[in-house]
């Protein structure tokens, strides 16, 4: 089972010092692929990090009977 995935990118510098804000994926492989393409979109510094929630985010689905 997969879990949602929150990116969380906090502002290391300038006015909003020590802001947070998170990204959802439905996947921490989905996370970990995006944070280049984010990282260099970025022009503040900041740091970068994938966190799992508890939140599934698929479920598990019956099979169909044989």
């Amino acid at each position: 089972m997969t879990y949602w995935t929150i990116m969380i990118i906090t502002i290391l510098s300038g006015s909003m010092e020590g802001a947070q804000f998170g990204i959802p994926y439905p996947s921490m492989d989905d996370c970990e692929k995006a944070t280049t393409s984010i990282s260099l979109t970025l022009s503040y510094d900041h740091n970068m990090i994938c966190e799992d929630s508890g939140l599934p985010s698929g479920s598990i689905r019956p099979k169909v009977r044989p």
